[in-house]
This record gives structure tokens, C-alpha cells and sequence, in this order.
């Protein structure tokens, strides 16, 4: 935000209009010296009125004057502060300054952040009204912290070095009390040691420094859809308590959990809005090792301990699989690590669902039948010219192929499928499952491993782009909200423009129930939808309910919290 010239024409007509709205009783209110010649100014010409009329004894020309004098000064008072409004802020002088080559020192009490305007209001009931953002803090080339004891502060109030003693007194028993005071220091304490811990988390990006420096405490906890991940994060709370600790809830979404079903999902947003609450900071890292993901993140922000869930099952299942815990205890160099138990802790409730049955992927499988009977067209006329071992090739490429567009289990029919294929047509004696040689057998393992490796792995990039496509396409669709919800004051509209949406991200029907209203909106395109009334109260109370009705399409009832903020 540049500053403008203070003499500019259109500066200098709105100060004018503006000097004459301010002659609002209300606004003169503010200031008690101006509100004093405010008054006074209406007192005379209430006088200079009655001499006009013949009924005062004094001189009208005189009151008149005076009154208009006190008019003038009261205008003007209004003028210069709409000039001051016109042109700006005055740690905009800051900026001018620094641009034109000046080096400039100066103080800044806490209270006067942006940032911590609400904090400040809620701890001493007062509203700062002169801010300023804290990206001019942040611009800042160094920050000292001139730090008082609350007595020794109190009583240089007391002796006038800070205001006059009548202001002094006042601001000591409102705004500068003593437990302002503690409240505010702390304040001042906790951004300074913000900023020196954002310093120090530079120098050690700017020096490839990937050790922790364990310099002040923060911990992570790691939460999955484990039912135990609400005990875990509790656990976390208590330890963060205790160490006075910063602490953060994360959850690591890896390629295999990109398809993760709609409980998974639940589970996961249920144990991040639980940290939240909790007061935790809650992050969703992706990446393709849980371990690995959650080390970088820990390394970044120079985490001290992350807490996790014991992994209970068989060891040879760990061993075969892997371990979270053991691949953080390999890799966690000087990071602690925490490991908590949760068998005590009952699982968590399924949410209700109705059972449907998935019908039979007939278009799926007649695909892949239909390409593995190309793939082995193609290979008839070529079992001449080329060794069976590469007529192979042709299947692996057909399974992928297959895999690109069909579930996990098409594509394991797809590779089963093509190995009985290029057995019967490629290796001879044709037409018969009989081989040969005995090292075909061999072969057809192998080629049967390799093939169900390279659908998996496909099957898990597609779901990777898939879900990458889904987040991107919702993240677009947040932000179109959010532009769309700011400019709307009408909680009507709103909720229109959240229902499309809506519409647009699920690719489903949307209708809203208000239930302060005896009414019924239907906020979709809809021509026709059943929609059970019944189960709308319901919902509100216990959360989400699904549930399937016939002639109609599953439904599902989300209730959400009244609008507040829309007039």
C-alpha cells in the first residue's frame, strides 16, 4: 500500500465532505476536548439564534462570531483528521523512509498487532483500535525485546515517566493492570522466540543442517484410521502439557492409502478435528513411506519427540511388511520416539451403512478378455520369427493396458488369463496346456509374478492421478467458495452458491434444511428428490446418517451448524 501526496486533489475534496460527516455527535464523542468545543459551538448558535430574535440581551454579532469561530475550529479538527485518513497510516512512514535510503529505529508495543488484536481484546476487554499488519514486523532486519518487570513498569507509570499523572492513573487501573500486564509480557515473549526460532529454522535450511536442534520442545503425533488414534492423540496432549510443549497432529497419506474407502476417510478427519480442538496444529503430508514423510516434516520444523501407536500383529507380519515404528527408531537419529500402547481403548463405532451389493464387473472383464485375445492375435503370426520369451512382452503390455482402466481384481484375471494364453497359442505343443520343456513351467511363474506386479503398480499410479485430480479439483472448488462467500452478505445466497458447489465436487444432489425455519429449500437443480424429512432432525443430533429408500438413490444427511455470520 503506497502512501499518496498529501495536497492531491481528490484527498483534499473527500477530507471536506468527510470534516462534515464527522460532525456526527458520535464522533465527536471520541475525543472529549473536541466534543467540549463541539458543544459549545451548538450553545452559541443557539444563543446568536435567540439574540437575532430579539429576545437576548447580549449582541448577536458578537455571539455569532463566536459561534462561528467555534464552528471553524471544530471543522477543522475534522479536516486535518480526514487528511491524516486520506494519506494513510503512519507506519506507512516506515516504507517511505526505508525507500528513500533512511535507516529507521523504532518501538512497537504488542498490543498493537494485527495478528493478536482478538487475543489482546479477550484478555483485557479493551479493543486496540490503532494496529498495524505484522508483515511490517516481519520486514524487519532484527527485533530486541525491551522487557519490564510488571512492578518496576507500574511504577515508572506511577512517577510520570510514561504518562502524565492523571493519564497514569487511569491506564493503571484499566488497561495496565497487573495481569494485563503478565499477559501482554508473555505476549511480547512468545512472537520474539517466534521469530528467533523462524531465524534459526533458516540458518539451518540455508546450512543444510538436517539434525534437530532440540532448543525449545515440539512434538508430533502421527494418527492413522486406527480406532485408537483419539487415545493417542489424548496421550500427546497430557505429554505436551507437561513439557510445555508446542505439539502437532499429523497424518501421512502414502500412494496406498490414495484409494483409502469413505470410513477410512472418516476415521482419519475425525482424529485431525479431535487434535484440533485439543489446541494441536494438524497437518496432512503425503508421501510414498509414512517413516520417511514424517522424519522430513519433523527435521523442518525442528521437532524434539514424535509419539506414535504401538503395531500389534504377528512379527513375522512385521517383518514381511514393515514397521513404521522400526523404520522411525532406524532413521530418527537424535529425535526421540514414543511409542503408546492403545489396546485399552475401545474401538470406534462404524458409522452406519447400507449393505449393497457391488454388481459383477461384466464391461471389465469382457475388456480384458477382449485384449488379451489381440494381444494374442498379434502373437500367432509372430511365434515364427520371435522366441517365445518375447511373445511375452506383448501379454505384459496387454496387462497394462488392462490395469489402466479396470479394478485390482479384473486385472489379476487379466494376468492369469494371459499366461493360459500364451501357453496354449505360444509354446509348443500349441493348443494344449502341455509344455515341452519343463523350464516353461518356470516360466510361467515368473511371468504370472511379473505380471501382477506391473498391474498393482499401475492400478496404484492411476489411483494416485485419480486422487491427485480430486484434491485439485476440490481445492479449486474451496477457493471458488471462499472468493464467492466473500462477497455475500446474505446467508440465502451463500448457501446457494456452497450447494453448487457442492453439486460440482460430489457430482450428487444437494438440498439444505434450515431448522429455525418451518419451511423447505430446495437449493439444487433437482426436478425430483425424495427426501425423508423424518431423518433430518435425527441427523442433527447424532452426525451423519445414510440410508437407502426404494425408488430412490442412497442418501446421506450431514448436519451442519446454523448460520451465524450472514445477517
Amino acid at each position: 500500500m503506497t502512501k499518496r501526496n498529501l495536497f492531491e486533489g481528490d484527498i483534499v475534496r473527500q477530507a471536506l465532505r468527510d470534516s462534515f460527516r464527522k460532525l456526527d455527535p458520535r464522533h465527536q464523542m471520541r475525543n472529549p476536548v473536541v466534543f467540549v468545543v463541539f458543544v459549545g459551538s451548538l450553545l452559541t448558535a443557539a444563543l446568536g439564534a435567540q439574540a437575532l430574535a430579539g429576545q437576548g440581551e447580549a449582541p448577536a454579532g458578537f455571539i455569532l462570531s463566536i459561534s462561528l469561530w467555534l464552528w471553524f475550529t471544530v471543522l477543522f479538527g475534522n479536516f486535518a483528521e480526514a487528511m491524516a485518513e486520506g494519506r494513510g497510516k503512519r507506519w506507512q512512514d516506515v516504507f517511505e523512509l526505508i525507500d528513500a535510503g533512511i535507516d529507521v529505529y523504532t518501538t512497537l508495543n504488542v498490543q498493537h498487532l494485527d495478528s493478536l488484536n482478538d487475543v489482546v481484546a479477550q484478555i483485557t476487554g479493551i479493543v486496540v483500535r490503532e494496529t498495524l499488519p505484522d508483515s511490517v514486523l516481519d520486514q524487519a532486519d532484527d527485533i530486541e525485546l525491551i522487557d519490564l518487570p510488571v512492578e518496576e513498569l507500574r511504577k515508572r507509570m506511577e512517577e510520570g515517566k510514561v504518562y502524565v499523572p492523571d493519564q497514569a492513573q487511569r491506564a493503571m487501573t484499566g488497561f495496565f493492570r497487573p495481569g494485563n500486564l503478565i499477559a501482554l509480557r508473555e505476549l511480547a515473549l512468545r512472537r520474539t522466540a517466534d521469530r528467533v526460532d523462524a531465524q534459526m529454522r533458516l540458518y539451518r535450511w540455508d546450512h543444510s543442517i538436517r539434525s534437530s536442534w532440540p532448543v525449545t520442545e515440539r512434538l508430533i503425533v502421527s494418527v492413522g484410521p486406527s480406532p485408537f488414534s483419539a487415545k493417542l492423540i489424548r496421550s500427546a496432549k497430557r505429554i505436551a502439557e507437561r513439557l510445555d510443549a508446542e505439539w502437532i497432529v499429523a497424518y501421512v497419506e502414502t500412494p496406498a492409502q490414495a484409494g483409502a474407502s469413505e470410513e477410512t476417510r472418516r476415521r482419519v478427519q475425525s482424529a485431525l478435528r479431535l487434535g484440533d480442538r485439543m489446541g494441536a496444529e494438524t497437518v496432512t503430508l503425503t508421501g510414498p513411506n509414512v517413516a520417511d514423510a514424517l522424519l522430513d516434516y519433523a527435521r523442518s520444523r525442528n521437532v524434539s519427540r514424535i509419539v506414535l501407536g504401538k503395531q500389534a500383529g504377528p512379527l513375522w507380519k512385521r517383518l514381511w511388511r514393515g514397521s513404521v515404528f522400526d523404520d522411525l527408531v532406524a532413521k530418527s537419529g537424535d529425535i526421540e520416539i514414543i511409542a503408546i500402547s492403545g489396546e485399552t481403548e475401545a474401538p470406534m463405532p462404524p458409522t452406519p451403512q447400507v449393505a449393497r451389493a457391488e454388481p459383477f464387473p461384466w464391461r471389465e472383464v469382457a475388456w480384458a478378455a477382449a485384449i488379451v485375445a489381440l494381444t494374442t492375435a498379434v502373437s500367432i503370426p509372430l511365434r515364427g520369427a520371435l522366441n517365445p520369451v518375447n511373445l511375452a512382452m506383448f501379454y505384459f503390455l496387454g496387462v497394462v493396458a488392462v490395469a489402466m482402466r479396470s479394478s485390482r481384481g479384473v486385472a489379476l484375471f487379466s494376468c492369469v488369463l494371459s499366461v493360459a494364453a500364451f501357453d496354449l497359442f505360444c509354446v509348443p505343443p500349441y493348443l494344449t496346456f502341455a509344455v515341452s520343456d519343463y523350464e516353461y513351467l518356470l516360466t510361467f511363474a515368473v511371468m504370472l509374478i511379473v505380471a501382477g506386479l506391473i498391474a498393482s503398480l499401475t492400478i496404484r499410479v492411476r489411483l494416485q492421478a485419480e486422487h491427485a485430480s480430486q484434491r485439485e479439483a476440490r481445492t479449486q472448488a474451496l477457493y471458488r467458495l471462499t472468493r464467492q462467500l466473500s462477497s455475500e452478505t446474505r446467508w440465502m445466497e451463500a448457501a446457494r452458491a456452497a450447494t453448487t458447489i457442492a453439486r460440482e465436487v460430489f457430482g450428487t444432489r444437494i438440498v439444505m434444511f434450515f431448522p429455525k425455519r418451518a419451511a423447505r429449500f430446495r437449493l439444487t437443480s433437482a426436478r425430483r428428490m425424495i427426501f425423508p424429512f423424518r431423518l433430518a432432525k435425527p441427523a442433527s443430533r447424532s452426525g451423519p446418517l445414510t440410508t437407502a429408500r426404494r425408488r430412490a438413490r442412497e442418501q446421506t444427511h450431514c448436519p451442519a451448524p446454523p448460520p451465524s455470520i450472514f445477517r
